[in-house]
């Protein structure tokens, strides 16, 4: 017997607010003066690491909402429910253990946590 596809209570039109907010850490940091960008001081740089932050925190939420709206949809891949499921279970958990996990279970692939970009998001 099929299963019937259930049908979202949420609008038909969403919209994607993370790469909005990481235009902003990007200008931020392209205004980033100092010859050194690394040393302190600077706003604009502060600016840019807190919005790339929340550009993250953000584009996980926006892909596992829509993953919920989505995952029982025929077209759809097992991992887009298997995402969603996960990423609701791991709401407390820390930003850097959604992103490895929602790696993993969209790539299949690990982190290489010694590896560029890694190393800097960690040192956030």
């Amino acid at each position: 017997m099929k299963e019937k596809k259930k049908i979202s209570n949420r609008a038909g039109v969403r919209f994607f607010e993370a790469g909005r907010l990481f235009d902003i850490a990007t200008q931020a940091g392209e205004n980033v003066k100092a010859k050194d960008p690394r040393m302190g001081g600077h706003v604009e740089a502060l600016t840019s690491i807190v919005f790339c932050v929340i550009a993250l925190e953000a584009f996980l939420n926006e892909m596992t909402e829509s993953a919920e709206d989505n995952q029982n949809h025929d077209y759809e891949p097992e991992a887009v429910g298997l995402f969603a499921r996960m990423m609701r279970d791991m709401e407390s958990a820390s930003l850097e253990n959604k992103l490895v996990m929602s790696s993993w279970v969209l790539t299949g692939k690990n982190l290489d946590r010694g590896a560029q970009p890694f190393q800097d998001f960690a040192s956030l």
